[in-house]
């Protein structure tokens, strides 16, 4: 024999079932379609204008370690 679930279970069941549903639309709502959000297709390589100026690093891989030490406390 096959029982109701009950007076709780029902309103639990239609009390999800509404959470759902406008959980639904409200997602519809904020993310229409037809508004496609996309990442910037350019990529920069140089150095930024607003940086300042950029020193090539290549020099310091060359150094002796007596002129790295000189360097050094001056920067």
């Amino acid at each position: 024999m096959l029982k109701s679930p009950g007076k709780f279970a029902k309103k639990y069941s239609n009390n999800i079932d509404r959470i759902r549903s406008n959980t639904t639309m409200r997602r519809r709502k904020l993310f229409a379609a037809g508004v496609v959000r996309s990442k910037p297709k350019t990529k920069s390589s140089a150095p930024d204008k607003d940086y300042g100026l950029a020193e090539p690093l290549d020099d310091l891989f060359s150094l002796s370690p007596e002129a790295f030490a000189e360097k050094k406390p001056r920067f």
